[in-house]
């Protein structure tokens, strides 16, 4: 049986132990006590060789005799923090804070372990204290994540800090929770300090407002999307009108032609039925006139097929992100807001070819792009001009991002609210016309969802408005 252990604070050992039996000592010490005690090493000089030990996934810090300032940091951390003899008065009160937080503290090794975590983490993840520790926190994080994850943290160990890094952690019971990251770094502990935010609920809520909107706004766009289907509908029933006249006048000579092959003759009467039927065929054109009727009714077939298309990936749940092509996003954007702006506008579109498919939300940036569309559509009629304006969309890539931006001759935003115009219910729009949702929700697909940026530029020509999107 191993040795028994009190719940202190803090463990202080000594390398002169051993590496192996420090090793066994910390493990049965973890496996012991479910508490966040603290393990301290003591480095005694022995420990040259211990570089890639497993001891060092296990304590919590490393302190040195020949650095007293550093051993006197730590060493008030090896009694309970209710006696009042060797803990002070405020770090107790810290101590008690830290457990009380609903936020998850935690400490981390540049080695990529947790060191020392509060028990919201417990509380938010499933996991005890001692398995969070037990692994690097890579491992924790959503394999989608890992790369930006770790990138992230390589570029705090410069000392620079993060207050808005974002990422997917995955719970004990197979669920992934959203966090979101504050966090300062000490160089020279090699530690970084985080407050983190579980944002589960905010992100879930998020997403049905979203859809939510999104499907709002395919309600809103369904009248313009049945009169766009209608019109291609409408002449391919009148080509099949008058094809239905043209395939019986080819069947009545296919008819009279069966009958000359029958006899081998033609006599006046059959004659005079043919004259008739060819006078027929020339006033209602069908010679020239029927292959332009079949090539409009499969142009127009394949105008409603991709409008259905258009408009089946528009309002397609997002469930998982997938790799797409912008360009396509764009066009479909395009297709399903025609009858938004074909009246007022005319739309260009200037797309990159060959742009590489992007991991994305297709549904979540097709809403981006439809709201963009329908506000510069707005813009332009306000003007009330009878020529049509312009709406312009391009895409381009520039070095690792790719690049889109939708500019319109409108009438422009006012510089007093240009700051606000990704506000939350904030609209220069009439009361019944607008909600303040659109930019605001655009806004946090781009930014939240997509680790990208929407902005608000000035127009190269300095009229009318510009958005610009940056997508990684």
């Amino acid at each position: 049986m191993g040795p028994t252990f009190s719940t202190p604070s803090a463990i202080l050992i000594d390398s002169r132990l051993g590496e192996t039996e420090t090793v066994s000592v910390c493990e049965h010490f973890r496996a012991e006590n479910q508490n966040d005690a603290a393990l301290l090493l003591l480095d005694s000089g022995n420990m040259s060789h211990w570089k890639d030990s497993q001891i060092f996934k296990w304590v919590n810090a490393r302190v040195s005799l020949q650095s007293p300032g550093c051993l006197t940091e730590e060493i008030i951390k090896i009694f309970d923090a209710s006696t009042n003899t060797s803990v002070s008065e405020d770090d107790s009160d810290l101590r008690l804070l830290f457990e009380a937080s609903h936020e998850l503290l935690c400490t981390a090794g540049f080695d990529g372990y947790f060191k020392r975590l509060n028990s919201a983490w417990t509380e938010t993840l499933g996991y005890t204290l001692t398995e969070l520790r037990s692994k690097p926190f890579i491992e924790f994080v959503h394999p989608d994540d890992r790369e930006v994850t770790i990138a992230e943290a390589s570029r705090l160990t410069s000392g620079e800090s993060t207050t808005r890094f974002e990422n997917r952690y995955l719970a004990k019971d197979g669920s992934y929770r959203h966090l979101l990251w504050s966090t300062t770094v000490s160089v020279g502990r090699q530690t970084y300090f985080c407050v983190v935010r579980d944002v589960t609920h905010q992100k879930e809520m998020e997403a049905q407002l979203g859809e939510t909107r999104r499907m709002e706004s395919i309600g809103q766009l369904a009248a313009g999307v049945a009169h766009e289907i209608n019109t291609p509908m409408q002449y391919i029933g009148n080509n099949l009108a008058f094809l239905e006249v043209g395939l019986k006048c080819f069947s009545q000579s296919h008819d009279l032609l069966s009958e000359i092959a029958e006899t081998g003759a033609v006599d006046s009467d059959l004659l005079q039925k043919i004259q008739k039927l060819l006078a027929d065929m020339k006033r209602r054109e069908l010679i020239d006139d029927v292959p332009i009727a079949v090539s409009q009714s499969i142009e127009g077939a394949s105008r409603v097929a991709s409008i259905i298309t258009s408009l089946r990936e528009f309002s397609h749940p997002d469930n998982e992100k997938t790799f797409f092509d912008l360009n396509r996003i764009i066009r479909n954007a395009a297709v399903v807001s025609r009858n938004t702006w074909s009246e007022f506008a005319e739309l260009e579109l200037d797309l990159e070819e060959e742009l590489e498919p992007f991991y994305c939300l297709p549904g979540e940036l097709g809403q981006v792009f439809l709201n963009l569309i329908t506000n510069a559509s707005d813009a332009i009629q306000e003007l009330g001009q009878l020529e049509k304006g312009t709406i312009r969309i391009r895409t381009r890539t520039e070095g690792p991002m790719l690049v889109a931006t939708i500019s319109d001759s409108g009438a422009g935003i006012p510089d007093a609210l240009r700051q606000r115009v990704f506000d939350l219910f904030f609209t220069t729009k009439e009361v019944g016309q607008g909600t303040g949702q659109g930019l605001s929700i655009s806004h946090s697909i781009v930014t939240k969802n997509h680790g990208g940026k929407l902005e608000l530029v000035d127009p190269e020509d300095g009229q009318g408005t510009t958005f610009k999107i940056l997508l990684p």
